[in-house]
């Protein structure tokens, strides 16, 4: 064991590593070999259209002498509204053939935090389509052109952005939940990307031309760039799904079964919500080969199970890595289902990822117990505009008398006597909300912003799992009558909707610890609810407002309110229609549900479907 001595590194660091960036396969090199092997072949599926590997490369031509001709430059930064379509992906392949970075710019993201991300960015370039796209970038960009005959425009600003020289050959720019209350940018380099796709494509000999990916990750989160660029690097197919199916697990098996889909990508909540629908609609993706599962702990259930046992021929991969490094470690699962362990170890050192813990003496080990540091080619390049973040979590670590830089992950693990790596959980406060990082203090910082709110603390009840985390804001208001809806509204205009609280609970003092600090146990064990009079006309509606009451573990609501606007969200959702379809015997879908996400609006939907059934009708009170 060594000292693990630590100095302040900077953004334009160089990685130390075992291989040189200059080593790294190009991704469009590799995507423009399999145009000239494979021109033929599909490269990406939307509903009844398919594009071959020739005509998407025709496409990206098409944008990318669009994008000189409007001015895009080497290491300018272009902004992507994620809109799911073949256009999309082909702008991807285009800013990089370029040498130029990808913003995504996620629809369904507030306002205010777009505007914040295209601030911070200085993009140069907008790029999109739909009616969403031109309302907002008609406050930020009013210059705007198209792409031939396509339906995609481009829009510029008036003034060019100075763009930071140390940020250059940078692939991405995601940014991520932040304590300050402000997002981050992390800079992924193109080197990084490169390692990780030629690791994944390298690691799976099976995998590769002919395999048929679904594209399921928004395109904000690290995983899709893992999906879209190991699939058209390596001669697959992508299908791209719409973004209901993110929420829809029928939707996605459908999708699954109809193009025979072999490889998905999904964190273990999804997973879990896929194999449960799985089961109880008895819907087997048969053609299912390679499931991976990243962005949170895996916890092996037994719906899990249950679905590994029907599709014989799947594997599962669990992967670990943070955005600000990608993929790390993985573990493939035990061919014996049998054998599996509720939580699996998150696997060993993947993509030349070079692994240290370091204990709360500052010591690095091989071994042990302790913050898990983190070095090689994945390394991000830093935070956008941000120094001083940087050298906190980036750091020059002396180990057996080599300098490494490493990404300080904030996780704690343990090395088992077999080499593979076990996660044991945050250091910090920071959680995982459905695969997505959150800050407690970042929805604190926004809670505290409102002119109605005085104090709040947020607590993060995970429950054992992380699937079953709930968001608890606790507020002192400066009026006690304000409607919870008000706060929960504005909090959808900052915040995306992982970060939205599934309750609100008005409070008049904090409790605290004998040394001042709140404390946020106390806060769990005594948290008030205030409750509500009900009066309730059918026995259908009795056990409709039940579901909501669990589910939302409060009863702060009414039959006229948005599901939305009391704390539900799209998991909530999913368990809320799989409950009323099971236990009370509703045959209401997702899609059904969302046109009127309302107590009052199930009730309708139950009297129209037994509108021709007069004895069994139920009427609303």
């Amino acid at each position: 064991m060594s000292s693990g001595k630590q100095e302040a590194g900077s953004i334009s660091a160089e990685p130390i590593d075992s291989r040189s960036a200059d080593s790294h396969v190009f991704l469009t090199d590799l995507f423009k070999d399999h145009v000239r092997t494979q021109g033929d072949c599909v490269s990406l599926i939307q509903g009844s259209t398919q594009i071959t590997y020739s005509e998407l490369y025709n496409i990206v031509c098409e944008i990318s002498d669009s994008l000189t001709a409007a001015g895009l430059k080497e290491g300018d930064r272009v902004g992507v509204w994620s809109d799911r379509s073949i256009n999309n992906m082909a702008c991807l392949l285009a800013i990089l053939m370029l040498n130029a970075t990808i913003v995504p710019l996620d629809p369904d993201l507030p306002t205010d935090r777009l505007e914040y991300i295209v601030r911070d960015s200085s993009i140069s370039m907008l790029l999109g389509t739909g009616r969403s796209f031109h309302d907002f970038r008609r406050h930020i960009f009013p210059i705007t052109s198209n792409v031939g005959n396509n339906k995609l425009n481009i829009a510029t600003p008036h003034t060019k952005p100075h763009i930071d020289v140390l940020t250059n050959n940078t692939a991405y720019i995601l940014y991520t939940s932040g304590s300050t209350g402000t997002p981050k940018g992390v800079c992924m380099p193109v080197a990084g990307l490169s390692n990780l796709i030629e690791w994944q494509i390298t690691s799976r000999c099976d995998q590769g031309i002919g395999t048929i990916t679904v594209q399921l990750s928004a395109l904000n989160f690290d995983v899709s760039f893992q999906e879209i660029f190991s699939t058209l690097c390596s001669g697959g197919s992508l299908v791209l799904t719409p973004s209901e199916a993110q929420k829809d697990m029928e939707l996605l098996l459908e999708t699954i079964i109809a193009y025979d889909v072999n490889r998905i990508f999904m964190p273990f909540v999804s997973l879990q919500l896929l194999a449960t629908a799985s089961q109880e609609l008895k819907m087997v993706p048969s053609s299912l080969v390679e499931v991976i599962t990243a962005g949170e702990q895996l916890r092996i259930t037994k719906q899990i199970i249950w679905l590994f046992k029907s599709v014989p021929t799947a594997r599962l991969f669990n992967q670990y890595g943070p955005t600000e490094t990608h993929v790390v470690t993985e573990y493939k699962m035990p061919d014996k289902i049998g054998g599996w362990e509720v939580l699996p170890p998150i696997g060993k050192s993947a993509a030349s990822s070079y692994l240290l813990v370091q204990d709360e003496n500052g010591n690095t080990s091989n071994t042990g117990e302790g913050e898990l540091l983190i070095g090689g080619p994945g390394l991000a390049s830093g935070y956008l505009n941000n120094r001083d973040l940087t050298d906190k979590n980036f750091v020059l670590v002396d180990h057996n008398g080599t300098t490494y830089r490493m990404y300080k992950s904030g996780d704690k693990v343990r090395v088992r006597p077999d080499g593979n790596y076990e996660y044991l959980g945050r250091l910090d406060s920071q959680v995982k909300i459905r695969g997505f990082r959150f800050e407690p203090a970042e929805l604190e910082v926004t809670l505290s912003s409102h002119q109605s709110v005085d104090d709040s603390v947020v607590v993060v009840d995970c429950k054992g799992s992380s699937s079953d985390a709930r968001i608890i804001a606790y507020v002192k208001p400066k009026n006690p009558d304000i409607p919870k809806s008000q706060l929960w509204n504005y909090l959808k205009t900052k915040l995306p909707a992982y970060a939205i609280p599934t309750k609100i609970t008005y409070i008049e003092t904090f409790p605290t610890t004998p040394s001042g600090k709140v404390n946020r146990l106390k806060l769990l064990e005594t948290s008030r609810v205030e409750r509500r009079e009900t009066h309730i006309g059918s026995d259908t509606l009795t056990q409709v407002v039940s579901k909501w009451d669990s589910l939302l573990e409060h009863d702060d609501f009414t039959h006229d309110d948005d599901f939305f606007d009391v704390g539900g969200n799209s998991l909530l959702a999913v368990r809320l229609i799989s409950q009323i379809r099971n236990s009370i015997g509703i045959n209401i879908n997702l899609k059904q549900f969302l046109r009127e996400p309302t107590v009052a609006g199930i009730m309708k939907f139950v009297v129209n479907e037994t509108s021709n059934q007069p004895d069994d009708e139920e009427a609303l009170v």
